[in-house]
């Protein structure tokens, strides 16, 4: 398999973090916008340090992921840390269908058929990772020239334009800001599941050193989104964007031009092509967890399985529950740094094999 560029590196970090970037805006009721948006400072520094082992790793060896590093001292550990990636990506799977299953029914039709939806999403994403990475990868940046235009086209056509007065709205009161803030910080980290996943993207990444400051770009482009949004988000609802489960799409909503009335079903377009790379993304990375069960496994059997079972216990789940938003219910931040941050710093002490001495 070709290796990905250090840019298209960048557009896949980009789309595992998808569409949450697009669509929330991260409120906790006790910190307004400005304390949120020094959050998002504080968090992003913090991953600066969090993905430092992950580069040690990559440096030490750069064509296999810890999974493997670890697999091959010990199988038996091998297969538990495998077994957990294979989880958590899982879990990612779910919630990636699930929160775009949940903003179809509640904005488009309450009585659309989950099965179809999810099923259609799975299939292609199965193609899509049948296909490889850097396929993937070459589709991600035609995705992100999508949304830029559009995002673009949405924020320039507000009528009533930004006040700036709305950056103070929340409940100025709060009982424990030292509490409520580092929580507001770990909480924004239990949304980068991309921090995981660069475990396995490194990889496959040619030129190491350019493909070390391609992750420090993806946290700065990372970084002047979120802020942007936030701001824009925050800006034109006012306080009704702590109450907006979705509020990117009521800012969408808002926006008018003399050609266009409503930009739902852009915003409906962005994220669909988003969650299909994300779901991709995801089961490719399960897929390759799943793989050191069976060295007999192929390539697209794991991949099979991988989105069967993703695709399957979403099903289940929207069968028997009527979805309350899954799109703020990430997994806790400190799981993002056990996988992401200490498992590669573990993997960093164990030795490099030394290299065989030709024979004479």
């Amino acid at each position: 398999m070709r290796k990905i560029s250090p840019m298209q590196l960048v557009m896949l970090l980009i789309f595992t973090k998808g569409y949450l970037t697009l669509i929330y805006a991260p409120f906790i009721p006790q910190i307004n916008t400005v304390s949120m948006m020094l959050v998002l400072l504080v968090s992003t520094a913090v991953q600066c340090l969090l993905v430092l082992p992950m580069l040690v790793v990559y440096e030490k060896f750069p064509n296999t992921n810890a999974c493997d590093v670890i697999f091959h001292k010990s199988k038996i550990l091998g297969l538990m840390v495998s077994l957990i990636y294979f989880v958590y990506f899982t879990l990612e799977s779910v919630h990636a269908l699930g929160s775009y299953a949940y903003y179809i029914k509640n904005n488009f039709s309450l009585n659309f058929n989950h099965f179809i939806v999810i099923g259609a999403l799975v299939l292609v994403a199965i193609y899509a990772t049948n296909m490889g990475l850097e396929v993937i990868a070459r589709a991600s940046v035609f995705v992100a020239i999508i949304f830029l235009i559009n995002f673009i086209i949405i924020v320039s056509s507000i009528p009533d334009g930004y006040d700036l007065y709305n950056l103070q709205v929340a409940v100025p009161y709060f009982k424990n800001p030292a509490k409520d803030f580092t929580k507001a910080v770990i909480d924004e980290i239990g949304r980068s599941a991309e921090l995981v996943a660069l475990l396995f993207f490194l990889p496959h990444t040619n030129k190491s050193k350019k493909a070390k400051k391609a992750v420090y770009v993806f946290l700065g482009i990372k970084l002047f989104v979120s802020l942007l949004i936030l701001f824009v988000v925050t800006t034109v609802l006012g306080n009704y964007s702590s109450y907006s489960e979705i509020p990117f799409d009521a800012v969408a909503a808002f926006a008018t031009t003399k050609v266009i009335e409503r930009f739902d079903a852009i915003v409906l377009m962005t994220w669909t092509l988003a969650t299909f790379i994300k779901v991709a993304l995801l089961i490719y990375i399960s897929s390759q967890s799943l793989k050191k069960f069976s060295v007999k496994l192929k390539d697209r059997y794991s991949t099979l399985i991988a989105a069967v079972i993703a695709g399957g216990i979403t099903m289940l789940y929207s069968y028997n529950n009527d979805w309350s938003s899954p799109v703020f219910r990430n997994l806790s931040g400190y799981i993002i740094i056990a996988l992401g941050t200490v498992i590669p710093l573990l993997v960093c002490f164990i030795k490099k094999p030394p290299k065989e001495k030709p024979r004479i």
